[in-house]
């Protein structure tokens, strides 16, 4: 029994010798709770959306009909181009 005492003196010893007592003092004891809410409700989400979508259908739309307005006019003028080189080949 005498070494288990020697043994835990020998412990308490090492404890005081090895380790740092450290006192922390809180500037303020408030306590601030944080809450976690949805930026977006499900229905804003998806208006917000069905927002965006509409508007990159409306300028793919228009772009389809400008491609196709540059495609009759770039026919037409080769069009006018071919039929005037047949004229003036023609002898009068």
């Amino acid at each position: 029994m005498e070494e288990l005492t020697a043994f835990g003196d020998k412990v308490k010893e090492d404890i005081q010798r090895d380790y740092v007592k450290a006192d922390v003092y809180y500037q303020t004891l408030n306590v601030q709770i944080v809450k976690q809410s949805a930026k977006y409700t499900d229905e804003g989400f998806f208006a917000g959306l069905g927002g965006a979508l509409s508007l990159y259908l409306g300028v793919a739309i228009i772009m389809i009909f400008e491609l196709l307005e540059l495609l009759f006019d770039l026919f037409v003028n080769v069009w006018r181009n071919t039929t005037d080189k047949n004229r003036s080949t023609i002898p009068h």
